[in-house]
């Protein structure tokens, strides 16, 4: 009977570690998402810019309030709230960079995670490419091995955001 529990608490042991192991081998998430948008650079920017369209391509979008600072300006401060799935989602954006019709780059701070994105966008004639490139920081050991088992998800959804962002200018 000894040998049966030995056995149960070492597998048991050992399925905790696997779980808990990337949360060590690999802190951080990074993942980038790219689309192109049938539709030159400065109307592009424009939808994409002004945070009154943001609940039409951001998925579970709510609102963003400006906390300090002036909207597009670096340093500003903007709480976001985000519901999905039943669940509602607050962060701190803090505008890093940002560069009309080039580039903009904020860090998302959440309870569970920091999300620092950097956002480019190139006009290339008729059409415009926006990459948005994505470093996720769990804050916690068991959230750091949760996050690292949700990367797909993550990554999906980005992807998401950015389709829903393609059709809304397109549309439009």
């Amino acid at each position: 009977m000894k040998k049966i529990l030995l056995a149960v608490l070492l597998l048991i042991g050992v399925l905790i570690v696997i779980f808990l192991s990337p949360s060590v081998l690999r802190p951080t998430l990074t993942h980038e998402t790219k689309v192109t948008i049938g539709k030159p650079l400065e109307g592009v920017w424009d939808k994409f810019s002004d945070p009154g369209n943001m609940g039409k391509w951001l998925d579970g979008f709510k609102s963003i309030e400006t906390i300090s600072g002036e909207p597009e300006r670096v340093g500003s401060r903007h709480r976001i709230v985000i519901e999905k799935d039943g669940r509602r989602f607050e962060a701190i954006e803090t505008v890093k960079e940002f560069v009309p019709q080039k580039r903009v780059a904020f860090e998302l701070d959440g309870d569970i995670m920091t999300n620092d994105v950097i956002i480019t966008v190139d006009g290339r004639g008729n059409a415009t490419e926006i990459i948005q490139a994505e470093t996720i920081k769990p804050k916690g050991f068991l959230y750091k091995a949760m996050m690292y088992r949700m990367q797909s998800s993550m990554q999906e959804q980005s992807e998401t955001n950015l389709t829903n962002l393609k059709k809304f200018i397109e549309k439009g």
